[in-house]
């Protein structure tokens, strides 16, 4: 089993071609613009420098968010046509579970990532990376009902410090801007083990007037 696994969702581009022992390509790009073109150029990067081409290509997996929007639509679409016209199978990733898969512990996980002024995506894992909380979309001037114990749990994801002190957590501090490629594998290889597939669709957790993906042309927000 050769798969592939992109994500677009946060800072930077990570594309990993793995099997079901190890990664035998992975690579992190700085993205700033010109994202479609980025992963396009990539992608096919990546499968000449581990000598496969698509046809090696099992399973097409790309992170859904919740995260940078137009980076998510962007690697969703793309993952949806390139699966289309190769006949490859598509799923779609947590950005938040991939970040918990990335730290290497045998305590709880709280994953955050910094929205947009003020709020922040939050969701809880416990040490073998199940969800105990759904994601969520959190003010951080509110008032939280979220316990953290430093001695059974860890946060990790950016502007993380800033939540901890927040909740007056006191505990292990991880800052990442993006899931590492070892977090990514760990999550592709957890739902081919149990046959379950999240779909290639965005996780939306902010307020938004949205059409389905299949409508897309230009943008997915309805004006």
């Amino acid at each position: 089993m050769k798969f592939i696994v992109f994500d677009l969702s946060l800072k930077d581009l990570t594309i990993i071609i793995a099997n079901n022992k190890s990664i035998v390509f992975k690579e992190k790009i700085n993205v700033e613009k010109n994202k479609a073109s980025l992963l396009f150029i990539n992608i096919q990067k990546a499968l000449k420098v581990s000598k496969n081409n698509l046809q090696d290509i099992d399973f097409l997996f790309s992170t859904r968010g919740p995260g940078n929007f137009n980076g998510i639509r962007i690697a969703l679409s793309f993952a949806r046509g390139l699966a289309l016209g190769n006949s490859l199978k598509v799923a779609g990733l947590s950005t938040l579970e991939c970040l918990a898969r990335s730290i290497n512990t045998n305590k709880n996980v709280g994953v955050i990532l910094k929205a947009f002024p003020e709020h922040f995506y939050f969701q809880l894992f416990d040490k073998n990376y199940i969800a105990l909380r759904k994601p969520e979309l959190i003010n951080i001037n509110e008032e939280l009902n979220i316990v953290l114990k430093k001695d059974n749990c860890i946060i990790v994801g950016n502007e993380c410090n800033q939540f901890a002190a927040k909740i007056g957590f006191a505990g292990k501090v991880i800052h990442l801007d993006n899931p590492l490629s070892s977090g990514l594998m760990k999550s592709a290889l957890h739902y081919l083990k149990i046959k379950k597939f999240q779909s290639p669709d965005p996780l939306y957790l902010r307020p938004a007037n949205v059409s389905e993906p299949i409508h897309w042309k230009n943008s997915p927000v309805i004006e």
